[in-house]
């Protein structure tokens, strides 16, 4: 936290730094700590040792990863949301928003009231369940597709 806090004051980023410590063996929006400060985790109580005991199926969490924490500063009407966006072959092939009324922008969205809506980019008929955004589809499929290049490039390396 330290250091992403040094990293945000050289890039003039005002945001208070977040992790995002998970269940190594995956989530299902299950075994999931959002920390601001190092004490949570130092001096956890009751509460998030409870928490964080136990992930999905019931299974013991025996390690996490830990996870720089990114603002989710896209908005669906009053809720905040998150794209979610698919490649295949490097091409976007597209995506959806979940979104979550009841959380903030630091909160894992994955959870009980959480909602999906596609996201439809003006060149097929949009129903209710649907963002028409090509604005956002573009940027976002540009995103897929670099994301995915990135990867293809660690994996080169590694």
């Amino acid at each position: 936290l330290d250091q992403i806090a040094d990293e945000y004051r050289e890039r003039g980023i005002n945001d208070r730094p977040f992790v995002v410590i998970k269940d190594e063996a995956g989530t299902f929006g299950m075994g999931i700590l959002t920390v601001e400060a190092s004490d949570i985790v130092r001096e956890p109580n009751r509460k998030t040792r409870q928490k964080m005991q136990r992930g999905k199926g019931g299974r013991a969490i025996t390690r996490v990863m830990v996870q720089e924490g990114i603002y989710t500063r896209d908005i669906i009407g009053d809720c905040v949301a998150e794209p979610v966006v698919m490649a295949a072959g490097g091409r976007n092939i597209g995506g959806f928003f979940r979104y979550h009324c009841s959380r903030d922008e630091t909160e894992n969205l994955n959870s009980k009231g959480m909602v999906f809506a596609h996201l439809c980019g003006g060149d097929h008929a949009c129903d209710d369940k649907c963002v028409q955004d090509p604005v956002r589809r573009k940027v976002y499929g540009w995103m897929s597709e670099l994301i995915a290049s990135a990867a293809c490039r660690e994996l080169s390396l590694g």
